[in-house]
């Protein structure tokens, strides 16, 4: 589950900037997001991304019994934290390209008044 929410967050942050529309990220693997997000600064670490991606990969119980892959408490919070680092890394990107101009309201290409000749 932590690899479908960091797939959304990334999704969701890669669509905000224009890099993709949602209908070209929807046909991304997470693998593919993860080193363009960290090339653009919307993440600064990727290994954490990466474990969680290798988690992902084997989310399917045949798999996990075939495989004998045992889960354990720490690997549901190493999960967890790295989907925290993750929220905090693009919380704080999406906060720099949008500052707070007044209490209440953010900076965004939609309310920026047009410049002449734009």
């Amino acid at each position: 589950m932590a690899g479908g929410i960091l797939e959304g967050v990334l999704l969701d942050a890669r669509v905000t900037c224009g890099k993709w529309t949602f209908d070209e990220g929807s046909q991304q693997y997470l693998k593919d997001m993860i080193g363009p997000a960290r090339n653009e600064g919307i993440i600064t670490e990727d290994r954490l991304s990466d474990a969680i991606r290798k988690y992902r990969a084997i989310v399917h119980p045949g798999r996990e019994i075939r495989e004998e892959i045992v889960f354990s408490k720490a690997d549901a919070e190493l999960a967890c934290a790295a989907v925290d680092v993750v929220i905090r890394e693009v919380r704080c990107w999406h906060s720099r390209r949008n500052p707070i101009v007044e209490e209440g309201t953010v900076e965004t290409v939609e309310n920026q008044p047009r410049r002449a000749g734009a």
